[in-house]
């Protein structure tokens, strides 16, 4: 996120909030990615879904 920091630095009017605007869609994109890699291995589980 520091090297991206730069860049987006540009956008915004103080500097520190591409930095917290950064993180926060970097956690949010990591959350959403850990909860639907878990959904899928759930549903490869299910013999329903997988014969449907």
């Amino acid at each position: 996120m520091i090297p991206l920091m730069y860049p987006f630095s540009r956008v915004f009017s103080v500097p520190s909030t591409a930095l917290v605007t950064l993180k926060s869609v970097n956690i949010f994109l990591g959350t959403v990615s850990t909860m639907a890699t878990f959904i899928i291995e759930f549903l490869e589980q299910d013999d329903e879904v997988q014969h449907s």
